[in-house]
């Protein structure tokens, strides 16, 4: 049960995730890169047929606290963008009523008991939509402290001197680069080089996206499908891929590289 528990809220939030305690009708977990006391915890109270799954903040949570809360209230109020509809979704509602250390409660029910394997599938509906709501937050959040390279470059030249040059803009929305984190991870698609594995919790979830059809040929009412249009890349293979226009496939680049 906690194996399948573990790997629920890994699928949503791509974290390493740990059950801290295991109760009769309580479960708590941890990711170990929210580490205390600048994390959180998930506590899991089920019964036969009803789940409810809180956040709890710790002391010192702060940036971590301010951009779940956001997460929560979009959620909440607007549903956010996803490549599919999922089950889950449809039977996770919410009381959005909060504390100073915690996020309103998702709460599940399923009348008929129904498991999967041995677990309750109202159990897995709310670590689904925690894991969701906590993956999202966090990896929009890192994605704006670690922005790529901005399309309008300065570039000194002599030393002290600047000029700017301007560059086609196409719009990004940051849901589509969220949800292709949480589909395909925070690995590189090519090498596998890891961010947070490589420079620890400052740096992970973050992970250049790139689209495997350049923005420029697709028509602006295109809508992106973040499994199948975006993969995670690290900033050398991201670059090697726009060696060449068009870019060259994530199998033409794993061959350049075994060469």
């Amino acid at each position: 049960m906690l194996e399948t528990a573990t790997q629920t809220l890994t699928d949503e939030c791509p974290f390493h995730w740990q059950v801290i305690s295991n109760k009769p009708g309580v479960i708590e977990f941890r990711a170990k890169e929210l580490s205390s006391p600048h994390g959180l915890s998930l506590r899991v109270q089920y019964g036969a047929h009803v789940s409810t799954c809180t956040i709890y903040f710790d002391a010192f949570a702060g940036t971590v606290a301010e951009v779940i809360r956001e997460s929560f209230r979009t959620f909440t109020n607007e549903g956010l963008a996803r490549s599919s509809t999922s089950a889950w979704e449809r039977r996770v509602s919410v009381d959005p009523r909060n504390t100073s250390d915690s996020v309103g409660t998702l709460i599940s029910t399923n009348e008929e008991s129904t498991n999967v394997g041995n677990i309750p599938i109202h159990v897995l509906d709310v670590l689904s939509a925690a894991g969701w709501i906590i993956g999202y937050a966090l990896i929009e959040e890192s994605v704006k402290s670690f922005s790529e390279p901005d399309d309008t470059l300065e570039v000194g030249f002599p030393e002290g001197d600047r000029t700017s040059v301007q560059v086609n803009k196409y719009e990004r929305d940051p849901r589509n680069r969220a949800r292709a984190i949480q589909i395909h991870g925070s690995d590189c698609m090519v090498c596998g080089m890891n961010f947070g594995k490589e420079y620890g919790p400052l740096a992970v979830g973050y992970i250049h996206v790139h689209h495997t059809v350049p923005l420029s040929q697709l028509g602006p009412n295109y809508s992106i499908d973040p499994a199948e249009d975006l993969v995670p890349l690290c900033a050398n293979c991201h670059a090697a891929a726009h060696r060449r226009n068009p870019p060259f496939t994530l199998e033409e680049l794993r061959t350049l590289r075994d060469r």
